[in-house]
């Protein structure tokens, strides 16, 4: 059906007006009977997409244009030109290259030899293209530029740097010493080389000899321990009395916990403490201590672990009759510790000794009883080396459990030896406290949500006041129910540590190992012996069947008593063989 037409207006003019054409290709966007309205709004996006078109031929002949474009004097085309520039022939003629040329100029491309590189004009070196030839020629001096003060060329420079009469008279060596308050060239020989003020050492360049000063104190370094020279230390490491103190191998002596140099005879060598041989340097002593007999047989000690149950099996075994006391009664000096540490010391000494010996694959410095001497007496001279070797074993496993852990900056620049490690143990239990604070618990319940919050708060507390006590005082001074906490604490991280999940689970890899290899043995003897028990049986129906025997128990046959004796006899061999496999 048609639609009613709209009324007229007022005025009797129709709002639908006749079909407009703008042009043939545009006559669809109209149509018979369109209002006023409706025609203005077509009008504009006529106009929009004229604009558009117009604007897409204009881009279509630029591309045109653009592909049959050459610079006219480097004949590059436009996708290799940065830009076209005005020349002596117009605008967009030249490339970007070409362009700041004649900006410079210049009123002709650069010359070219046959193969078409470019040559620089000054010093005739040759470039594949001419932004490099340009890039060349900023710095370029024709070869003539020497530096002020040592002669050397633009190409051994290393840069142009300003001097006494200028800029770009120095070379980098020179510029940096003029920099640095110089007014003249270094001392040279007469061969020469630069010479050195302070020691007289010679150098071919004043780069090495820039690079000497920074280390060179004029030759009177003198190591603390061994007093020798800087040539022949090795380098400079830090001792007791502060930075670059020592030589490299008195250094390491040092960060290997002792207090001074290695005693030396008349003749000024060095003394081995075990076996009395001599070397000229500590270095030599050094290396002959890594492999002295004496050395090995002194400090080869068995692990000790001392093991409750096992003990006391042994005194049920001997005739006493006893009860299981607390752990470490009757092996600990009635008076020494006090019972109520007594057990805590006993596992304390156990887990350390499988820490040290199993895990860190370490010798334990010390036996049972000075173990217990140094838990009650830690201030006695002949206890130190014991207590702080110990101590840097587990601080150092602690230490490299943390995450991103360098073992060549693990410390951080803070050595790591008896005189530190009481430090460096109060900021690790800082960092396990904090940890303990602030780390919420994961992927749990609520209720074990709640109980590990304060679980973990209480131990925070715990470790929090051995860290005030470790801060405030010597270890040697704190109660000894303080230093068993401390102890007990260290030995409970190391236990928790990656190296000793790790040791534990190829123990028990290698048990279980052994357990197969134990029960496919047993199986294998248990079939040998079947096969030999079955032997004799098989063969048993080929046999002659014996007489019967006669009335009264008289004649040939074995007596029943005979007949029954030969299957006891191989179950018991079966049973025999068994015990033994």
């Amino acid at each position: 059906s048609h639609k009613k037409k709209k009324p007229a207006d007022e005025d009797g003019d129709d709002h639908k007006s006749g079909r407009t054409v703008y042009g043939p290709n545009y006559g669809w966007m109209y149509s018979d009977g369109m209002t006023q309205d409706e025609l203005e709004v077509r009008g504009v996006l006529h106009d929009i997409i004229k604009k558009m078109e117009k604007k897409h031929r204009r881009k279509v002949a630029l591309e045109q244009a653009s592909a049959e474009w050459k610079c006219q004097w480097c004949q590059v085309n436009h996708a290799e030109s940065g830009g076209r520039c005005p020349g002596p022939d117009g605008a967009s003629t030249l490339c970007s290259a070409c362009g700041s040329r004649f900006r410079n100029g210049h009123t002709a491309p650069p010359m070219q030899d046959p193969s078409g590189w470019y040559v620089c004009e000054s010093c005739n070196k040759k470039f594949e293209s001419i932004r490099g030839l340009g890039s060349h020629k900023r710095g370029c001096n024709g070869g003539g530029w020497r530096c002020e003060w040592c002669s050397c060329t633009h190409e051994a420079s290393g840069g142009k740097c300003p001097g006494p009469n200028g800029v770009k008279t120095l070379c980098q060596a020179c510029g940096s010493r003029f920099r640095n308050g110089h007014v003249a060239p270094p001392l040279q020989d007469e061969d020469g080389k630069f010479v050195c003020p302070l020691c007289s050492k010679k150098f071919d360049s004043m780069i090495s000899l820039g690079g000497h000063k920074r280390f060179c104190d004029g030759g009177n370094w003198r190591c603390a321990w061994c007093k020798v020279a800087h040539e022949d230390s090795g380098g400079k490491s830090p001792g007791p009395d502060g930075p670059k103190t020592l030589c490299s191998p008195c250094g390491s002596r040092f960060r290997n916990g002792h207090t001074g140099p290695p005693q030396k005879d008349d003749k000024g060598n060095f003394i081995c403490d075990d076996c009395g041989k001599t070397f000229d340097s500590i270095s030599g002593l050094g290396g002959h201590r890594r492999f002295c007999e004496n050395l090995a047989r002194k400090g080869g000690k068995a692990p000790l672990l001392i093991e409750d149950l096992e003990f006391w099996e042994r005194k049920k075994s001997e005739g006493a009759h006893v009860e299981m006391p607390l752990g470490g009664k009757g092996f600990i000096e009635e008076g020494l510790i006090p019972a109520d540490l007594q057990s805590e010391t006993v596992q304390v000494w156990d887990c350390t000794t499988f820490v040290l010996t199993e895990v860190l694959q370490q010798t334990m410095p010390c036996d049972w009883p000075s173990f217990l001497d140094i838990m009650v007496h830690p201030n006695r001279m002949k206890h130190k080396d014991a207590l702080a070797q110990i101590h840097m074993s587990l601080t150092e496993a602690l230490y490299r459990e943390l995450p991103s852990a360098d073992p060549a900056t693990i410390f951080k620049g803070r050595p790591l030896n008896p005189y530190t490690w009481q430090e460096l143990l109060r900021q690790y239990l800082a960092i396990e406290t904090a940890d303990l604070r602030y780390t919420l618990c994961a992927n749990i319940s609520e209720d074990d949500a709640r109980l590990a919050v304060h679980h973990r708060r209480t131990e925070a507390r715990r470790i929090g006041a051995l860290v005030r006590a470790l801060g405030e005082g010597e270890y040697g001074d704190l109660p000894l129910q303080t230093r068993l906490d401390v102890f007990s604490t260290l030995v409970s991280l190391a236990l928790d540590t990656s190296m000793t999940r790790k040791c534990i689970d190829h123990s028990i890899d290698d048990t279980a190992k052994l357990a197969n290899r134990k029960r496919e043995e047993y199986s294998q003897r248990l079939r040998e012996m079947e096969q030999q028990f079955a032997a004799p049986k098989a063969a048993a129906p080929n046999a002659a069947t014996p007489p019967a025997p006669a009335e009264g128990g008289e004649g040939g046959g074995n007596p029943p008593a005979a007949v029954a004796a030969a299957p006891a006899e191989g179950a018991l061999s079966l049973v025999a063989g068994l015990e033994k496999g």
